[in-house]
């Protein structure tokens, strides 16, 4: 029965009860006691007559880097970032200069 194609006017009745089911103040399960449908048929009409929407593609801005940084984060709340390639020497001596007591 795969690929068998419905009836308009059948899924027509559907895509009705579907709307007036939505419109009134019952469950799936109580309108479809009320009308003598069986709850699967209805979830199945349901998502064949109105398939969820496909959510759109979003996209995210990215930064790249090329090298690994170095980040120091003084005590007065001051970052410095550094490239990782960084001369150790040349990092302790600004890491000391920044870090020293005001004049």
């Amino acid at each position: 029965m795969a690929g068998r194609k419905s009836d308009p006017q059948v899924a027509q009745r559907w895509q009705e009860l579907i709307t007036a089911q939505a419109q009134s103040p019952l469950g799936v399960r109580d309108f479809c006691s009320q009308h003598g449908l069986k709850p699967a048929t209805f979830y199945v009409w349901r998502r064949r007559l109105n398939p969820p929407a496909t959510p759109a593609a979003t996209f995210v801005p990215v930064r790249v880097v090329a090298a690994p940084a170095v980040e120091i984060v003084l005590p007065a709340g001051l970052v410095v970032r550094l490239p990782g390639a960084t001369d150790p020497a040349h990092l302790a001596r600004l890491v000391a200069e920044l870090g020293a007591a005001p004049c």
